[in-house]
């Protein structure tokens, strides 16, 4: 049950950097390339992208993956021993968010549309600029929701965990055992 608990605690902190990534990079990165010509931006953000392909994969596949696995493993352990559990279904959403919507909108959406800059001709050039920056964008903000969606989700469900452990009377992860246990501050 603790190890349920502190794996759910570790997807929820991967999804909180996940994304804070991912507001990260349209915030910064395309707001500054705006207004540069579609030739330059082009090859600014072909370069960003190529220098964090592997850094941004390693995170995608290292945090989504373990929510795809995991969710079936919270099914199991939470829901058919516990149905009253509303923590259950939240973690379980809460991965398959995570998991999936992030695997597949990075998979069909962002690398897709990561490729098509290395497409781009000098006649092109402006069309692809105008298309990558308004269509990445956007499919950006979608995995942004479906991670922030799934990281509320998995603290919900950590919270909701923690006070059913509190009404068993059971053994809690350490983390919310520290919390609860230290004195009110007035």
């Amino acid at each position: 049950d603790i190890a349920v608990t502190i794996a759910v605690e570790a997807l929820a902190a991967l999804g909180a950097l996940v994304t804070g990534v991912l507001l990260l990079i349209p915030t910064f990165a395309l707001r500054a390339l705006r207004d540069v010509p579609a030739a330059d931006g082009i090859r600014i953000m072909d370069a960003i992208n190529l220098a964090t392909a592997k850094p941004i994969r390693c995170l995608v596949y290292g945090a989504a993956l373990p929510c795809l696995v995991a969710a079936p493993m919270w099914f199991v352990d939470w829901s058919w021993r516990r149905l009253e559990e509303r923590a259950a279904m939240m973690a379980i959403a809460g991965g398959v968010i995570y998991g999936v919507g992030f695997i597949l909108v990075t998979v069909e959406r962002s690398t897709p549309l990561n490729r098509l800059l290395g497409t781009a001709t000098d006649a092109s050039a402006d069309m692809v600029w105008r298309v990558y920056r308004r269509d990445w964008g956007l499919w950006n903000r979608v995995r942004l929701a479906a991670c922030a969606a799934a990281g509320a989700l998995l603290i919900a469900a950590i919270v909701l965990h923690a006070m059913f452990a509190i009404d068993r009377n059971e053994g809690m992860c350490p983390l919310v055992t520290r919390c609860l246990a230290s004195p009110a501050r007035t």
